[in-house]
């Protein structure tokens, strides 16, 4: 069975996913010319340049071979062959082969073989073979043979054969509802025991998408506490805001008798039973269902004191085991020699910050340093330098930060910080997996 326990409060507002109409700030393109010769030729009289919206019909008669006039106010010249200038509203000036300019209202310049400006209100210039600029509202420039590019409102560039809209409002496509966070308990067939509580805890965050690649966290608690406790006193869900994008959280219930004192394991003390759970809990969660643990992104395990117990059997097993990018101790090297070999063999990625190890230590200061000198000598058995390990001995007043998490592949750092009546060991959980998990997006963001 799952259950679902809430669903964070929609605290933004919901996109009108409705779409606007786009400007029609286009060109009749049948009434633009992309070569235009000169207009001194009896069959060019009366031609239109048309702009669909602001530029009014400018018709140009032809009267003669140098010498035209418009179809509306003030007079043309024509200052070569078959130029041709009108210097006031709605003037016309060719200055080449063919060229016109308008400098007024809807004016029109063509500068080179058949090219157009219009340098005013819906202005047109062709600064090539049919080349068209419209420098004004919406303006249109094309910049080689038969390019269009407006340069301001509806603003088209074509560049060769392309086009692109650098200000047209275009239809935008309908935005996807906002979806809250939601966490669920669920009921396994492959658990520790029959006891009578949820078998594990899962959170989906805010606008969870299945279609992207998802990261998951594991978190393993620690005596006195159980999936369901732990995720409400140690506030879990609140501390995953700064998670990297689409991560899950899963909090499996790994005791025979949740919330006691001791590391029975039950049934999922035997080959591959957490590889079962978990797969198991993808099938059970809405958008994981259907894919595998090998579809996942990376699984980064977050161990709590006695959480070493599961977090041990993970991190060898052989379907999880290559998926953990990430493996962070809060004061849970009770058993440290258990990693060794996990970290041994992943001794060149750590380095390198592929992979990540992070030991955050109080209560397991002795275990924690022997763990210290062991990935240092490893390190140098690799020809690799053992001052990659970030190491804080001394300062256990002061908080690690994300940015030393996200630039660092290894880390050993003491704590003695408190923090809601909690002693150093058990606040860890509050006061450090929310850094962990930011300094992950960090890292992420570096490409790590």
């Amino acid at each position: 069975m799952t259950t679902e326990l809430h669903s964070q409060p929609r605290n933004d507002r919901v996109l009108d996913s409705g779409n606007k109409s786009a400007n029609n700030d286009t060109f009749n393109t049948r009434e633009l010319y992309r070569d235009l010769p000169s207009l001194n030729q009896t069959n060019r009289a009366n031609e239109d340049l048309t702009r669909e919206g602001n530029l009014p019909n400018i018709k140009i008669a032809e009267a003669g071979r140098h010498t035209l006039s418009p179809a509306w106010r003030d007079s043309v010249t024509d200052t070569g062959r078959g130029s041709i200038t009108d210097t006031g509203r709605g003037s016309v000036t060719d200055t080449g082969r063919g060229s016109i300019t308008d400098t007024g209202r809807g004016s029109v310049t063509d500068t080179g073989r058949g090219s157009v400006t219009d340098t005013g209100r819906g202005s047109i210039t062709d600064t090539g073979r049919g080349s068209i600029t419209d420098s004004g509202r919406g303006s249109i420039t094309d910049t080689g043979r038969g390019s269009v590019t407006d340069t301001r409102r509806g603003s088209i560039t074509d560049r060769g054969n392309s086009v692109s809209d650098r200000g047209i409002e275009r239809p935008k496509p309908a935005e996807k509802p906002d979806v809250p966070a939601r966490a669920f308990t669920m009921d396994l067939k492959n658990h520790a025991a029959n006891h009578g509580k949820p078998d594990a805890l899962v959170y989906l965050p805010r606008n969870f998408d299945p279609e992207k690649p998802i990261n998951l966290v594991i978190y393993n608690h620690g005596w006195r506490s159980t999936a369901t406790s732990s995720y409400k006193n140690e506030r879990l869900g609140d501390q995953m805001a700064g998670a990297p994008p689409n991560t899950v959280l899963v909090i499996p219930e790994w005791q025979r008798s949740p919330g006691a004192e001791n590391g029975d394991q039950g049934a999922l003390a035997g080959q591959g039973k957490y590889a079962a759970m978990l797969q198991e809990i993808m099938n059970k969660t809405p958008g994981l269902k259907g894919k595998n643990i090998s579809d996942l992104e990376s699984i980064n395990i977050v161990s709590h004191s006695a959480g070493y117990n599961p977090t041990t059997k993970m991190i060898y097993d052989p379907t999880i085991g290559p998926k953990v990018k990430s493996l962070t101790m809060l004061d849970s090297a009770y058993n440290g020699p258990a990693l060794n070999g996990w970290l041994a063999k992943n001794a060149r990625e750590l380095a390198s910050g592929e992979k990540q190890f992070i030991n955050i230590f109080n209560d397991t200061t002795k275990e924690s340093l022997a763990q210290a000198k062991f990935v240092k000598e490893t390190l140098g058995k690799a020809g690799l330098s053992p001052a990659l390990v970030q190491e804080d001995y001394k300062n256990g007043k002061r908080p690690i930060s994300k940015e030393t998490v996200g630039a660092n592949g290894i880390i050993f750092k003491r704590s003695d910080l408190t923090t809601g009546g909690s002693g150093a060991h058990g606040a860890m959980p509050k006061l450090f997996f929310s850094t962990v998990l930011e300094g992950a997006n960090l890292r992420r963001q570096r490409g790590r």
